[in-house]
């Protein structure tokens, strides 16, 4: 456990205390700001393991390090539950459950309730085979707890769990169990890497990605064989291999990872922005994906030997890198990622945006504006029809068609008179 939580916190993660649970099992939390989180667990050394989850994992880890089990979070685990014998599955629980702190030997009131449809279910019954559960959490305190501590601001800048991919045989009948079990299904996808496609389903904020193998001699399918029975009393192969998590700087996310890691790691147009991968011999089992939203190859490219003007000194030939609409880097000969586009800029001039601070825009002023290099105006004095109009565009309109409408993505201020 302290060496998991050292090599996470090394990505740029903080790892946050847990407890342990009756049976054996101990824990450590990576809470996220959208209330999702990885739970970091361990069989403890100085606990007799008993039966149930404790003996399972145990039985894991002797073999492998991975992900073991998705919780789904509910608003109701009885209502849950409910729904789901409502339509033939073979239901287990609600169960309480709490993490009992250092020194604690009773448990305390139930914390959460767990629900488990069976994966062998009983005659005539409907089960689930994905290793999967729901999972209602009594009060929210412990988490904003974490967050009032800090624990949520990780140096990565990860907001959360986007999507837990799942290594499967036929994809269709898990998402036929899980249509039925009220999960909507979402994208179809393919993931060339891993030699895999497969199908989103939808749940809560996220989605779970089901991914089956379309190269017999790719990573998956080799996954798929090298982990056969891997939990005594868990006859299935199938189980979680990956997770998209989002981050609100992918720059910074990957240098915190690059160094913790010792590797290089190449930025790609993944399926939920601009994405990096890390993989499971540094993340102790699983991939790891860190993604930026919004971001494409389209706002990552570098422009090569431009003129640059840095609002203080005039640089020649001078390299600008931008990743996920920034500024990365500014210098001469930069080297970049292969995957980066170049953009010739011999000939042309690089400067910030100006600003003008004193500007009547009439007619076509903040299209010619633009040509000069201004990007903000302040205007002393228009038209009410003027801004009329300017208000008239939304937002979108104002990313999509910035040129014709002289306007950018910015506000609007009106200065008092």
């Amino acid at each position: 456990m302290a060496l998991a939580q050292h090599d996470y916190e090394q990505l740029g993660f903080k790892v946050g205390k847990g407890g342990h649970f009756p049976g054996g099992l101990s824990n450590f939390i990576v809470a996220l700001q959208n209330n999702s989180y990885l739970e970091l667990l361990a069989v403890s050394g100085n606990i007799p393991i008993t039966k149930g989850d404790a003996s399972e994992i145990g039985d894991f880890i002797k073999k492998h390090e991975g992900a073991v089990f998705l919780g789904i979070d509910v608003s109701s685990a009885k209502s849950a539950a409910d729904y789901l014998k409502a339509r033939n599955f073979d239901v287990h629980g609600p169960f309480p459950g709490s993490v009992m702190k250092e020194g604690e030997t009773t448990p305390p009131p139930a914390q959460y309730y767990t629900v488990v449809v069976d994966d062998a279910p009983a005659a005539g019954k409907r089960g689930i085979t994905l290793p999967i559960f729901f999972i209602e959490h009594v009060s929210a305190e412990q988490m904003e707890k974490r967050r009032a501590a800090g624990e949520m601001d990780h140096p990565n800048t990860a907001m959360g769990v986007h999507a837990v991919w799942f290594a499967v045989h036929d994809t269709e009948a898990q998402l036929s169990a899980l249509r039925d079990a009220g999960l909507e299904s979402g994208e179809s996808r393919e993931m060339k890497s891993l030699g895999a496609h497969g199908r989103e389903v939808k749940a809560g904020q996220g989605v779970l990605l089901l991914l089956e193998p379309s190269d017999k001699n790719g990573v998956l399918a080799k996954y798929l064989s090298d982990h056969t029975n891997r939990i005594d009393g868990w006859s299935h192969d199938e189980g979680i291999i990956g997770v998209s998590i989002e981050v609100a700087d992918l720059g910074k996310a990957r240098q915190l990872a690059e160094s913790g890691t010792g590797r290089k790691l190449e930025t790609y147009k993944g399926f939920y922005g601009t994405s990096f991968l890390l993989p499971p011999e540094v993340t102790h089992g699983v991939w790891v994906e860190m993604f930026q939203a919004g971001t494409s190859s389209g706002d990552t490219f570098v422009i090569r030997k431009a003129r640059v003007f840095d609002g203080t000194k005039v640089i020649d030939q001078s390299d600008v890198w931008v990743e996920g609409g920034k500024i990365k880097a500014v210098g001469k000969n930069l080297k970049v990622p292969s995957d980066v586009r170049p953009v010739d800029g011999a000939g042309d001039t690089l400067l910030p945006g100006l600003i003008d601070a004193h500007t009547h825009a009439w007619g076509d002023a903040l299209k010619e504006a633009e040509i000069f290099g201004v990007t903000t105006e302040l205007d002393m004095f228009t038209s009410v029809q003027f801004m009329q109009r300017i208000r008239s565009f939304p937002t979108e309109a104002k990313r999509r068609d910035r040129t014709e409408s002289g306007l950018t993505p910015g506000f609007e201020a009106i200065a008092p008179p």
